[in-house]
């Protein structure tokens, strides 16, 4: 079973998540390249934060739970913990970092307030790091944090100077600003090492870095206020899962409005010309059963009565009945990437050649219709139409990605075709 944070716990606990009650919440995507430490990260913050009662105790088997995430040594899916400070309550979501499973980091990404970039210190920003930056930066991720690791292998502080010193500059390339992002070096392996100690663990020296990354979350800037009764509910589903309690259970955030028990939601985009309509049964947020769900919390809807329905995918859209339409058909306004960051001086948008779109939390292989601008000079704005292969809820200005086989080429938003 997938750890996440709008799924209700199997053993029916409410855990100690519930401290948190009446803490603002925010939800940050901890992102990075392969190996650079992001899932050890989650669990060492974890264990730390369980000495306080804050948290989980969480070992990093039980982030990946796959098999194939434990044979291969990466991440493949979503993963959530829920924690807490004495001024906030998070959800941090583990994104896979290795580029086979960008479409998970989207998604993850999609879900968060702020971002957490982690990266090694000894090998230091790669393409993952420039890829994760460049994405959460455009769909809207504009605090961050990071933090160097694997401190222990890397003594010298001259390297590790410059170590930041790149960071920081492909953040600011990113987007980022250089003077607003906060820095902390350590070792989440060494501090998980001192957790398991009988040694005092207040005073322990591999601590400290952690303690000071929490100070740095409790930094950023919270959620923005909504108004949910002005709002009709919008979410945007990023996993289908079964329960053995619940059924099937979608999992989104709520980018708006609010849901409640009864309420009578609709799918969007998914196959066939029958609605995918009914009336919200159970509801989970942060492992919880819960009568409302307020917008920017990540919850669990209940559909028992879409088991085994063939055209469920990440990607629709829950909302209010008849409240939203699909299409097939967008007009776009794309910014292919400089050299600096594309590392390209030319990219081909030629005519029905398949492109990656992603949007919201959907991954959908798009051509380009009209016009067509062939080869372009990268760094440069063009406008044109893209035909979708599904149709899927757009929006204008919602930000979406264009990709080819092996990375990024442009980044735009849809726009009115008036």
């Amino acid at each position: 079973m997938p750890l996440r944070s709008g799924l209700p716990r199997e053993d029916g606990a409410r855990g100690p998540e519930l401290d948190a009650d009446g803490l603002p919440q925010l939800v940050v995507a901890v992102l990075g390249g392969v190996n650079h430490g992001k899932t050890q990260l989650v669990a060492s913050l974890c264990q730390l934060l369980a000495t306080r009662g804050w948290a989980e105790p969480l070992e990093p088997e039980a982030l990946d739970q796959q098999t194939c995430e434990r044979e291969r040594g990466l991440s493949v899916e979503l993963s959530h913990a829920v924690i807490r400070s004495a001024r906030r309550a998070y959800t941090l979501v583990d994104c896979p970092g290795h580029v086979e499973y960008l479409k998970n980091a989207v998604s993850g990404i999609a879900q968060a307030d702020a971002a957490l970039f982690v990266v090694d210190l000894e090998s230091g920003p790669d393409e993952g790091t420039r890829e994760h930056a460049l994405l959460a930066r455009h769909l809207g991720l504009e605090a961050a944090v990071v933090f160097l690791g694997h401190a222990e292998e890397v003594p010298d502080p001259e390297y590790r100077a410059l170590v930041e010193a790149d960071t920081r500059a492909l953040l600011e390339r990113c987007g980022y600003e250089d003077e607003r992002l906060q820095v902390v070096q350590g070792s989440a392996l060494q501090a998980a090492l001192a957790l398991d100690d009988d040694a005092e663990i207040t005073r322990a020296p591999e601590l400290r870095p952690l303690w000071r990354l929490v100070e740095a979350l409790d930094a950023l800037p919270g959620q923005p206020a909504r108004v949910e009764q002005q709002e009709p509910p919008l979410m945007a589903i990023s996993d289908f899962v079964g329960h053995p309690d619940a059924g099937l259970v979608a999992l989104g955030r709520l980018e708006r409005g609010a849901l409640m028990l009864e309420q009578e939601i609709e799918l969007f985009g998914g196959a066939g010309s029958s609605a995918l309509r009914h009336p919200i049964r159970r509801m989970w947020s942060r492992h919880r059963e819960v009568a409302r769900a307020r917008a920017g919390e990540l919850v669990g809807v209940a559909l028992p009565w879409l088991q085994g329905h063939r055209g469920l995918r990440r990607g629709l859209v829950l909302g209010a009945p008849d409240a939203l339409k699909t299409t097939t058909k967008i007009a776009a306004r794309l910014q292919t990437l400089p050299p600096e960051l594309g590392e390209r001086r030319y990219v081909g948008l030629h005519p029905r050649t398949n492109f990656h779109m992603f949007i919201r939390t959907s991954e959908v292989n798009v051509t380009i219709a009209r016009p067509a601008p062939g080869f372009v000079r990268t760094g440069t704005a063009h406008r044109c139409v893209l035909e979708l292969a599904r149709p899927l809820v757009v929006a204008p200005g919602w930000p979406l990605v264009l990709r080819d086989a092996t990375r990024t080429i442009a980044l735009g938003s849809p726009i009115d075709d008036a």
